[in-house]
């Protein structure tokens, strides 16, 4: 379990996304995905995706409450100042996404997969992404907030400006990422998978760094015994 630590500061929060007030919005009562599809200043409550595949589609200044995208897969997707809240985009395809400024709330994203992203000033606030897929992803001012992200990968990912707080990593692998500067205090980092060359340079918390050092200790085959 996740524990609670210290949050990120001011410096390292994400700017947060530019849209409308939502009487101000356009209320979609569905969305077809086609190829080259743009979606602006829009609000979409409710729906729900079937096996919709698409490239290079378009999200912009919009609010998706409670959708839910299912079988689909959208290839070079382009979202920026979005919020996804109560959003369920669990096993979709989204490889080569381009994010910025989005907001994710307690939104279901198991088996998501995000590899080659690139994601720009990005909240994930309180969401479950078991067996997430960021393989490759370039983060920049992006925090991960109460997420439940357990056999996560991030393997290959830059991570360098990310915020781990209070999230579950559980078996997350972060073989061949970059890390230094990443923040992971407050995060459950007891059984996350890393060389410990990957390590270098990320920042903990003291007690985090004594159950680390209990936890390369049995990989290494080491005998810790008290007198």
């Amino acid at each position: 379990m996740a524990r609670q630590g210290k949050s990120p500061d001011g410096k390292k929060k994400p700017l947060a996304p530019d849209i409308l007030a939502k009487d101000q919005l356009k209320a979609l009562e569905e969305m077809t995905l086609s190829d080259e599809a743009e979606f602006t200043s829009f609000i979409a409550e409710g729906i729900t995706l079937n096996a919709q595949n698409a490239t290079d589609i378009i999200l912009e200044a919009g609010r998706l409450n409670n959708v839910i995208f299912q079988d689909c897969s959208l290839e070079k997707i382009r979202v920026r100042d979005c919020i996804f809240q109560k959003c369920n985009l669990s096993n979709m395809q989204w490889s080569s996404a381009r994010l910025s400024k989005v907001e994710l709330n307690k939104c279901k994203l198991t088996g998501l997969e995000l590899s080659e992203a690139e994601l720009s000033n990005c909240l994930f606030e309180s969401c479950v992404g078991l067996s997430l897929i960021l393989t490759g992803a370039t983060f920049k001012r992006t925090v991960f907030s109460n997420c439940k992200l357990t056999d996560a990968d991030f393997r290959f990912a830059n991570l360098q400006e990310v915020v781990f707080y209070n999230c579950d990593l559980t078996n997350s692998e972060f073989y061949n990422a970059k890390m230094a500067s990443a923040d992971f205090r407050g995060s459950d980092l007891r059984s996350i998978k890393a060389y410990p060359q990957d390590l270098r340079g990320i920042v903990i918390d003291s007690k985090q760094s004594i159950e680390m050092a209990a936890h390369f200790a049995e990989i290494l085959g080491i005998t810790i015994e008290d007198n």
